[in-house]
């Protein structure tokens, strides 16, 4: 069995029993062959000392931490840096892991070597880990896809180390926070590497009902602009770049007749 890194990135955790549970889903996978990275971004509060407390119950946990909160990009290209593994498994720290999450997905990429990297469906879940139904995602995404927003669930994947090394991580560009994911999945997309996502659930995903600042609705309309271009998505792309600056400004009740009769709006 390959060496499987898991990373994580933290940054003053409200809730040190949601971290817990987050950390303790990882370290019970019934696949065993892996190691922990865990990335404190620069922390102001109990948060670092929190971790290594569990880091002293299990070697399998690497602890780094930055000088400064520098974001969520940076820090995850740092646990990759230090990683050792031939695959990479991202994981939140306010989400849960199926016991057997690892072990399905290294399988399945082991099974289908044309792949480079594989996602999942996840269970909603509220802050009482109550499961409010599952997020679904397509099977096998296609670049029209990306339309819409990204096909995959960023924590629910598996990649192959190759696959960052190729592009070099996660983008530090100021205009890709908080839409990290989807740039790296079009940038993928773009050189040819190949995903797929499980229509099995493997990780309990914690909503957050944290509004986003509208930065976010700019971020997300840049990289389109840039993407959808490369990946020959206009001239139809325009109007889901409409789409994006237009989803936080139009009132709710609009949104879902729109949402109904061209489930476009989300």
């Amino acid at each position: 069995m390959q060496l499987i890194s898991v990373i994580m990135s933290v940054y003053n955790i409200k809730s040190f029993k949601l971290l817990n549970s987050s950390i303790k889903s990882i370290l019970n996978q019934t696949y065993k062959n892996f190691e922990f990275i865990i990335c404190d971004d620069g922390s102001t509060d109990r948060t670092l000392e929190y971790i290594y407390k569990i880091k002293k119950k299990n070697r399998r946990i690497k602890v780094i931490r930055n000088s400064r909160n520098y974001g969520l990009s940076y820090s995850l290209n740092k646990c990759i840096s230090m990683s050792k593994g031939s695959y990479i498994a991202r994981m939140d720290a306010d989400d849960i892991a199926l016991s057997n999450r690892l072990e399905i997905q290294y399988k399945f990429l082991k099974k289908n070597q044309h792949l480079d990297f594989v996602g999942t469906w996840v269970y909603l879940i509220d802050s009482s880990k109550k499961k409010l139904k599952i997020r679904k995602v397509p099977k096998l995404p296609v670049k029209k896809d990306f339309l819409i927003g990204t096909p995959f669930i960023h924590p629910t994947l598996m990649i192959k180390k190759k696959v960052y090394k190729k592009l070099k991580g996660y983008n530090l560009n100021n205009n890709v926070e908080l839409v990290e994911d989807y740039e790296f999945f079009m940038r993928a997309h773009y050189f040819n590497f190949k995903g797929a996502n499980l229509s099995v659930p493997l990780i309990k995903y914690r909503i957050n009902k944290k509004k986003r600042d509208y930065k976010f609705r700019i971020n997300e309309a840049k990289i389109q602009l840039k993407w959808f271009s490369l990946l020959g998505l206009f001239p139809l792309g325009y109007l889901y770049i409409i789409k994006t600056l237009l989803v936080d400004i139009v009132p709710r009740k609009f949104k879902i007749i729109l949402k109904t009769k061209y489930e476009s709006f989300n």
